[in-house]
């Protein structure tokens, strides 16, 4: 009796290439400077120009309400300008709104340049996520996409540490000075992202909002937009609750759960499937704004900014996969500016809305009104479809 030999396994392709490589560098560095600062915004624009909190959150609400009317136009300015120069030309809007925060005070000035980064942050976002893809396996989609976010990630985490213990020591000259520094070089580095020509549909309004005619582009918009409100609690809410170290200890749950919870959260993804991933991601959620209905414990603040964290790093990352499942390369551009346009609402409508909520009804109400929104959103994506051979 013969004996048969079996074929030699194939090899799984790499998830890291040097595309992905040189993209993970450049978010790092430019979310350890400018993405950073974010999480001190609105305490610098009331410090620095008078103006009440609620003022002072408009700037930054400005930069995710110019980002979401981009997200429905920038597949227009990628096709002009191709995806090398959206990228390193949407990172330099970051590096410029710090230039005008050292050497201006103006509150419209800073307003507007708020509004020039809404465009930056939407034309980089757009053309890094569609390279990520087209640079990585389909089967590994979610691994790839959880490398990006990752380092993404860590770069703010460890930017928001470094910008708080500088400003505890020097004020905010230091803070300023470091950050642009780093979003320079940030910059620097987006340089070397290879310019590739990849066929994309050309873009229009009928076709970019065509793309969410979908059962599973509706529910990723509808996803996306709750799931945002996370990071603009922490941007807002946690941010004028809390000073000082205590803000940055606090906030370090979120941006360390974000993290460890993106990394994970594709490969998970690949191999079981992008649903489960979803429906963790909000249930844990809505677990931890329970918890913070324990009002006066920074413990109980800290659990509930570590999974909104969670929450942070595993639904962008699955939902950037099932479009990658879902969607032809030469569509992603429109599918990503159309299903993200609802992320970038949720991030400003939060950013504006829990102060008024709280200042109306309490804190309590506002932590309870996102645990059931989290949990609605947990059972929601149990019936969520997903595309044979995404995961395994």
């Amino acid at each position: 009796m013969s004996a048969t030999i079996s074929p030699p396994p194939a090899e799984r392709e790499p998830v890291m290439s040097r595309d992905l490589a040189v993209l993970s560098a450049s978010f790092f560095l430019i979310f350890m400077g400018a993405g950073a600062f974010q999480q001190y915004l609105i305490r610098f624009m009331k410090d620095v120009t008078g103006r009440t909190v609620t003022e002072s959150s408009w700037v930054l609400a400005t930069i995710y309400l110019s980002f979401l009317v981009w997200r429905v136009l920038a597949a227009y300015t990628i096709r002009w300008l191709g995806d090398q120069r959206s990228i390193f030309l949407g990172q330099v809007t970051y590096t410029l709104f710090l230039v005008f925060a050292i050497f201006t005070r103006e509150f419209w000035v800073l307003l507007a340049a708020a509004a020039l980064w809404g465009w930056g942050a939407s034309a980089m976002w757009i053309a890094s996520s569609t390279q990520v893809l087209d640079a990585s396996a389909r089967t590994r989609y979610g691994s790839a996409s959880g490398v990006f976010y990752a380092a993404t990630h860590l770069g703010q985490w460890l930017g928001v540490i470094l910008l708080g213990w500088l400003f505890t020591r020097g004020g905010w000259s230091p803070l300023l000075t470091v950050a642009l520094v780093v979003s320079v070089l940030g910059n620097a580095v987006a340089l070397a992202v290879p310019r590739k020509y990849v066929p994309r549909e050309e873009p229009r309004i009928s076709k970019l909002f065509g793309v969410l005619r979908s059962p599973e582009s509706k529910a990723l918009a509808v996803l996306l937009f709750v799931s945002s409100a996370g990071f603009g609690l922490i941007l807002s809410l946690f941010g004028t609750l809390l000073s000082g170290q205590t803000l940055v200890w606090v906030t370090s749950g979120f941006y360390g759960g974000r993290l460890v919870s993106s990394w994970y959260a594709g490969s998970i993804s690949d191999r079981l499937g992008r649903r489960g991933v979803l429906v963790t991601g909000f249930a844990l959620a809505a677990a931890g704004m329970a918890c913070a209905l324990q009002a006066g414990s920074l413990a109980a603040l800290f659990v509930a900014a570590l999974t909104l964290g969670v929450q942070s790093g595993t639904v962008p990352v699955a939902a950037m996969a099932m479009v990658g499942d879902f969607t032809e390369p030469s569509r992603r551009h429109m599918a990503f500016g159309a299903i993200y346009v609802w992320r970038d609402l949720g991030v400003a409508l939060t950013i504006l809305g829990a102060q008024q909520l709280v200042s109306r009804v309490g804190q309590g109400v506002c932590f309870a009104t996102f645990a059931v929104l989290f949990a609605i959103c947990a059972i929601l994506s149990l019936g969520l479809r997903e595309k044979k051979g995404s995961a395994g």
